[in-house]
């Protein structure tokens, strides 16, 4: 066999309580999830906060696109902190916090078919060790499986690199980036060369 970051949902204090405005990261996020992607729980208004579980993720992004992150541990830690975003004009993210094993798969078409690739690790436990040899050949095809859904739930390129978290018996999409460049150092191009392909396979292939 042969990685547009999403980290949550946007919710805007002045509507709260009511439908949550649309921007591409919710977009994206929503699409997953209405394609049955298995993605971080997330809540569109206040009323549902409860269902995204703890720890949290309180996200905002300010109008010249900075992001920062705050790490809540109780409830009602979060209404504070989405109040404190919003004063500064930013766009807030709520996302539940799930810990576990990182890794990136990437999905290409290839001779006329869509292929996943091999899952590495996101973070490389040592230099030039990218592979996670632990997981099981049952494991490896769940987080093949996974990424092929995600990248056809979005539907709108050639090839991506798709981030997921296992946590225990659950894998969950975290990001995903939509026609990666092709570089020597990204997750793509390693996902790729696990299975044999090299830069130049690469282009010709996608190109």
């Amino acid at each position: 066999m042969r990685e547009f970051v999403v980290r949550g949902i946007l919710i805007g204090m002045k509507s709260i309580a009511k439908k949550a405005p649309v921007a591409d990261d919710f977009s994206v996020f929503e699409a997953l999830r209405k394609k049955g992607v298995s993605v971080p729980p997330f809540a569109t208004d206040m009323k549902d906060i409860g269902k995204v579980g703890l720890p949290a993720f309180i996200m905002s992004r300010a109008k010249g696109g900075k992001v920062t992150k705050e790490t809540v541990m109780r409830y009602a830690d979060i209404a504070p902190a989405i109040a404190k975003a919003s004063r500064a004009g930013a766009e807030v993210v709520v996302q539940r916090s799930v810990a576990g094993h990182e890794l990136a798969c990437g999905v290409m078409r290839h001779e006329r078919k869509l292929v996943p690739l091999m899952p590495v690790d996101a973070i490389p436990r040592a230099r030039h060790e990218s592979v996670p040899w632990h997981l099981t050949e049952r494991q490896i095809e769940r987080i093949q499986a996974l990424a092929v859904k995600a990248h056809k739930a979005l539907g709108r390129a050639t090839h991506s690199c798709v981030r997921c978290v296992v946590s225990g018996k659950d894998a969950y999409v975290t990001a995903v980036e939509l026609s990666p460049v092709l570089s020597r150092g990204s997750l793509f191009a390693h996902s790729a060369a696990v299975v044999g392909f090299t830069l130049p396979e690469l282009e010709e292939s996608l190109s």
